[in-house]
């Protein structure tokens, strides 16, 4: 991203920033460390799809304008819906589909972030489960540590309201730049276990004086694959 448009998105965070009620209070709400928020509302760093989509959710706008200054702003704002036969949006939501890859083994580094397709999801089957479509996205996993839960290639899809580690669930987190799929429990000693179903995996931990460095995207609650 040249200077120029790296300081347009800037000025688009700082704006959020503002809707959020400050810059501390939009960190309180993306979980995004304060340190990091700070190099993206003065222009010195890029966040990612998955940031910039908390970003948007936390201040209210549409994700589409924050990272392109296109389209209407604030997310009350009416934006045209695809084509699609009559009452069909009432039926479905579209979850994007992004370009990454979730390491389900020791970690893979992102390089794409751009939206390869949309998913449509039925309305009733989110409600029932008590997930919000705003908050979803869906990306790929690499790898096999998490067999057989899940699989190389699966589709996930995430809820990224869900940012606590608890009950050893399936987590999507990033950590040294590596986006990864582990079953996360808080102990009671400070640290975070990440738990493998593959038994030729050993378990991790994030010891507590490194939990700064860890960024849980969201909960894992669908996966899909071949069979």
């Amino acid at each position: 991203m040249n200077p120029e448009t790296l300081e347009a998105l800037a000025g688009r965070i700082r704006k959020c920033a503002e809707l959020a009620g400050s810059g501390d209070e939009l960190a309180r709400k993306t979980g995004i460390p304060r340190r990091s928020l700070e190099t993206y509302l003065s222009g010195n760093a890029e966040p990612k799809t998955f940031r910039l989509a908390a970003i948007a959710k936390a201040a209210g706008v549409w994700v589409d304008w924050l990272a392109t200054g296109e389209g209407p702003m604030l997310a009350r704002e009416r934006r045209p819906e695809p084509t699609a036969p009559a009452g069909i949006w009432e039926e479905f939501a579209l979850v994007p589909l992004y370009d990454v890859s979730v390491s389900a083994g020791p970690g893979v580094f992102v390089e794409s972030e751009a939206v390869l397709a949309q998913l449509a999801f039925r309305r009733d089957w989110l409600r029932q489960t008590g997930i919000q479509a705003d908050n979803l996205a869906v990306v790929r996993a690499v790898g096999d540590s998490m067999e057989p839960t899940i699989r190389h290639g699966d589709a996930l899809l995430v809820d990224r309201a869900k940012r606590e580690p608890e009950g050893g669930y399936i987590y999507v987190l990033q950590i040294d730049h590596e986006l990864r799929a582990k079953r996360l429990q808080r102990l009671a000693d400070g640290r975070v276990r990440l738990g493998t179903d593959n038994v030729a995996y050993a378990e991790e931990f994030i010891e507590r004086d490194r939990l700064h460095q860890l960024e849980i995207v969201g909960r894992v609650v669908w996966k899909g694959g071949m069979m």
